[in-house]
């Protein structure tokens, strides 16, 4: 039988709707398989999900440092870097500008303090001969510098002029001021590799290629950001097909 709002657990009243399409799918799809393996579930558990949503990933970043950017006395900023021949791609003549924007963007919604990132652009153009990331985190005045190198962008499916399916190679590191006055350190660094959708490609006769790229520009930013913010087991659900 449907329940409606008013019929559902009084825990749930006040913020099931406000939540996300895909916490609440998480939810509903929780609640439908309880009675299927009830005999063998702890109901503490069950209540404890359904309350909280599907478990969250701790971010790559701090498993591996055992810091946290979102730590008060951290500041951050953001650089990519694009060889010029991949630049020279139609369409990717600001992909840098593109990936450092988004990438702040996210972690600015996830509590990050990071700097314009206009202000790193500007300084890298005026500056064409910056070797360090560390020369970075001087001129902005920050602690740490999220350095991403992308080696591959692509948005055809290989081998087609007609599937759309987005790939991406980068190398993400982190380096950090210890202490006033000293040089920047790498202290993180990993490989991302994303590819969008996973499944299948989609055909460009369905969907304009132009707004393919803004989703799979925003796909690639989230598996960026992941690696420094929270983010649900689920909310990979959507890049699938």
């Amino acid at each position: 039988m449907h329940r409606t709002a008013r019929e559902l657990p009084p825990f749930l009243r006040g913020s099931f709707f406000q939540l996300s399409p895909l916490r609440r799918f998480s939810i509903l799809c929780a609640a439908a398989l309880c009675p299927v393996v009830m005999s063998g579930c702890n109901l503490f558990m069950i209540a404890a999900y359904l309350i909280g949503g599907p478990p969250s990933v701790e971010p790559d970043f701090e498993t591996a440092t055992r810091t946290s950017l979102t730590d008060e006395d951290v500041t951050v900023a953001v650089a990519c870097y694009v060889p010029i021949d991949l630049r020279a791609d139609i369409g990717n003549e600001t992909l840098d500008r593109e990936v450092a924007r988004l990438v702040t963007q996210k972690l600015t919604l996830n509590k990050i303090k990071v700097r314009e990132p206009n202000a790193v652009l500007q300084w890298m153009a005026r500056n064409p001969d910056w070797e360090e990331p560390g020369e970075i985190a001087e001129a902005m005045q920050v602690t740490h510098v999220i350095y991403i190198d992308i080696s591959r962008f692509s948005l055809w499916e290989e081998n087609s002029a007609t599937l759309l399916r987005g790939r991406a190679d980068a190398i993400v590191t982190v380096h950090a001021v210890e202490e006033e006055g000293t040089e920047a350190v790498e202290i993180y660094g990993k490989e991302v590799a994303v590819q969008y959708p996973l499944a299948v490609p989609r055909d460009s006769s369905a969907q304009n290629p132009g707004r393919f790229r803004q989703e799979f520009m925003l796909h690639l930013s989230d598996k960026i950001g992941w690696l420094f913010y929270p983010h649900y087991n689920g909310d990979d659900m959507s890049s699938a097909t």
